[in-house]
């Protein structure tokens, strides 16, 4: 989404929405994760249009930096931005580092024990971490696509332990939406 200009952004937003819509008439769409966490905070055109259409919270900008996406220097919880609730994926922090731990590579690399810890770690900051997951990570058996080494790794690596994983997170954890989240933002007391 990076590189998009304002309109075919706009494009994709609405098509994207439209498409939900259609599938989901009962259910109001109000929340967006562009792919790969490229949103960029600077632009403030991206978040006009998505509320422009309806959403109300965002998830797109991982407060962690990679060589293919992040931003090290966003809040590591929610925040108003633009109009906006940006909830950011789970991550932890270290000396002059953050650690991603909600999803992704990370879930699929990384040690089961190590992962309960840091989303414990996570919530004793005061916020139930964001997870998420992609469908694709269910079916290890996918096919798979010319890569480069480097993503081909990332991609592959840990894909068998990801249903072990996610069943793991839905036992020990009070799992919420993000749409219940960001209500309980808003109102604490519910």
């Amino acid at each position: 989404m990076t590189e998009l200009g304002e309109k075919e952004f706009a494009d994709k937003i609405e098509r994207s929405l439209n498409i939900l819509r259609s599938l989901a008439p009962s259910q109001a769409i109000v929340g967006h994760r562009a792919p790969a966490f490229s949103l960029e905070r600077r632009k403030k055109w991206q978040f006009d249009i998505l509320r422009e259409n309806g959403i109300l919270y965002d998830s797109s900008i991982s407060p962690h930096q990679t060589y293919l996406y992040g931003d090290k220097y966003a809040p590591r919880f929610p925040y108003r931005l633009h109009g906006l609730v940006e909830i950011p994926p789970a991550t932890i922090q270290f000396p002059g580092k953050r650690l991603p731990v909600g999803g992704g590579g990370t879930l699929r690399i990384l040690p089961e024990m190590y992962l309960t810890r840091a989303r414990k770690r996570y919530q004793y900051e005061g916020f139930p971490p964001v997870i998420y997951i992609h469908p694709w990570e269910f079916v290890p058996e996918h096919p798979k696509t010319a890569l480069p080494l480097k993503l081909s790794l990332i991609h592959w690596c840990g894909i068998k332990s990801t249903e072990r994983k996610i069943e793991s997170i839905l036992r020990e954890n009070n799992i919420i939406t993000m749409k219940n989240y960001y209500d309980h933002l808003l109102d604490p007391c519910r």
